[in-house]
């Protein structure tokens, strides 16, 4: 029993000295806004977009406004590119697919309104791996959805980032 106090309060110790030294370090969780150095945004992403609706409410929520006219913007991102494919990556012995890759692909350009850029066109890749059950021989379409949905986010995140750090003239 007594050891078990002991273990317990060792135990105890140890969590509390590591949650001080990451207080003490500066650790912080990053937070899921990003802070836009503008106002007023508008995308030429379409609105049947999934990644121009998700960018849209994103920036809504960092407090800026999202323009329908691009000339009333102090930042537009300018969509040159926006695909997904899945091509197969791997096959079984047997010759059917093991694996798909995923791939998301977006290019844009960020401009003032009167088009002059703020930053260097941009394009982002994403892959994943689909693994597929060589039982049944397909994947699961809800996998792949799931994973586009997955590869969607992390694109409006990193998109948002790039909003964050613009440096706008005056």
């Amino acid at each position: 029993m007594a050891n078990r106090r002991a273990a317990l309060a060792i135990i105890a110790a140890s969590l509390a000295s590591s949650s001080t030294l990451l207080v003490g370090c500066g650790f912080k969780l990053q937070g899921a806004q990003a802070t836009l150095p503008f106002e007023r945004f508008h995308t030429t992403l379409g609105s049947n977009s999934t990644i121009g609706a998700d960018l849209r409410r994103a920036v809504r929520a960092s407090g800026a406004e999202v323009l329908e006219r691009p000339e009333q913007a102090q930042v537009v991102l300018r969509s040159l590119l926006e695909a997904e494919d899945r091509d197969i990556s791997a096959f079984s012995t047997t010759g059917r697919p093991r694996e798909y890759l995923l791939r998301l692909r977006v290019q844009f350009r960020i401009t003032d309104a009167a088009g002059r850029p703020l930053a260097p066109d941009v394009e982002i890749t994403l892959r994943r791996r689909l693994a597929v059950n060589d039982a049944l021989g397909t994947s699961s379409t809800e996998d792949a959805a799931l994973l586009f949905r997955d590869m969607r986010s992390d694109l409006v995140q990193q998109l948002m980032r790039r909003l964050a750090s613009l440096k706008l003239p005056g």
